[in-house]
C-alpha cells in the first residue's frame, strides 16, 4: 500500500472513532462480500458498515479490486474485505460477514473450523489467518436484501466501463505479507 492509502485508513479510523465517541462504543461491523467473474479476472467488492452506541450505523467503507494475475479463486473477495476490518482496527468488534458467493462462504467456514492453516495454498493460509484473527466473527449467506442488491448493481456497473474505483491487488504479495509474521514467531 502507498503512504497515501495508509493515510486514508488512518483518517477513516479517526472519523469512525470520533463519530461513535471512541473505540469502546463500537458494537458491530457488518461486512457484505461479493464477487463477479469477468474476462480480466474476478471482480471483488465489499461494503463495510459500523454500528455502535448512540448511533444507528455508518457506511464506513467499500472497495473493489481484481487480482493482478487475473486469478479466479473464492479466497480473493474475503481476503480483500477482511483486510479492511484490520486496516480500520475493527478486529476486536463483533463482525457479521455476509457472502454473496457460496464458494467463498464455504471456504471461510472450512478455514474457521480448521486449527492449522493450509500449507499448500498460500491464499487460503492468508484467509485462515484473517478469519482466525477476528475475535468474534459470524459467517452468513447473503441471499436477499438492499445491500446485496446494491453491491450486485455496483459490480455490474464497474464491469461496463473503465473506472478508477477498481484497484489491482497483488494477492500473492498479500499472502506472503500475512505469512511473514508466522515465520518469525
Amino acid at each position: 500500500m502507498s503512504e497515501r492509502d495508509l493515510k486514508g485508513y488512518r483518517t477513516r479510523r479517526r472519523r469512525i472513532r470520533s463519530l461513535f465517541g471512541g473505540q469502546g462504543n463500537l458494537s458491530q461491523v457488518s461486512l457484505t462480500v461479493g464477487d463477479l467473474r469477468t474476462r480480466p479476472g474476478l471482480l471483488c467488492g465489499f461494503y463495510l458498515r459500523v454500528g455502535g452506541q448512540g448511533r444507528k450505523g455508518l457506511n464506513a467503507t467499500e472497495g473493489y479490486c481484481v487480482d493482478e494475475s487475473s486469478a479466479i479463486l473464492p479466497a480473493l473477495a474475503p481476503i480483500r474485505a477482511l483486510m479492511d476490518v484490520y486496516l480500520l482496527d475493527l478486529e476486536g468488534v463483533w463482525t457479521e460477514a455476509y457472502f454473496l458467493s457460496e464458494e467463498s462462504l464455504e471456504l471461510c467456514r472450512r478455514l474457521k473450523a480448521q486449527e492449522a492453516a493450509p500449507v499448500e495454498a498460500p491464499l487460503e493460509a492468508a484467509l485462515h489467518r484473517l478469519v482466525h484473527g477476528i475475535e468474534r466473527l459470524s459467517l452468513q449467506p447473503c441471499r436477499k436484501g438492499p445491500i446485496r442488491d446494491q453491491l450486485l448493481r455496483k459490480l455490474g456497473n464497474l464491469v461496463s466501463g473503465p473506472t478508477n474505483e477498481v484497484k489491482a491487488v497483488d494477492f500473492a504479495g498479500v499472502a506472503l505479507a500475512l505469512e511473514s509474521p508466522l515465520r518469525q514467531s
